[in-house]
C-alpha cells in the first residue's frame, strides 16, 4: 500500500503544477537569492532593515514544508524592497545570478 502521506504530498505538488504558480520555483529561488552570498545578505539588511532569511524548501515534503511558506509571507515584502532595489542600479551593477529574474515572478 500507499503511505497516505505520500499521497498528500502527491497532491500538492499536482497543485502547484495544475494552479500554475510555479510556487515551487519561487520557495526554491528565494531561498538560493540569499543562500552562500553574504553580499546579497549584506544588500538585503542595509535595504531592508530585516534579518529573517528564507528557509531552504524542499520540495518532496510540501507538508512539513510549512514553516517556509510562512516565513515567506512573512518576509515577502523585503524580497520585494531588494528586487526593486536591484533593478534600480544601473544595468552594469544588477546582479547577473540566475535566481535574480525580475520577469520571471510578480514582484
Amino acid at each position: 500500500g500507499t503511505c497516505n502521506l505520500h499521497v498528500v504530498h502527491g497532491a500538492f505538488q499536482a497543485g502547484d503544477v495544475a494552479s500554475d504558480w510555479g510556487l515551487k520555483g519561487v520557495l526554491k529561488e528565494v531561498f538560493y537569492l540569499l543562500h552562500d552570498s553574504p553580499a546579497r545578505r549584506d544588500d538585503f539588511i542595509s535595504v531592508t532593515g530585516g534579518a529573517l532569511y528564507p528557509l531552504y524548501f524542499c520540495e518532496t515534503r510540501w507538508v512539513e514544508d510549512k514553516c517556509v511558506a510562512e516565513r515567506l509571507l512573512e518576509i515577502w515584502a523585503n524580497i520585494v524592497k531588494l528586487v526593486d532595489y536591484y533593478a534600480s542600479l544601473p544595468k552594469y551593477k544588477q546582479p547577473s545570478f540566475k535566481t535574480y529574474t525580475r520577469q520571471k515572478y510578480c514582484f
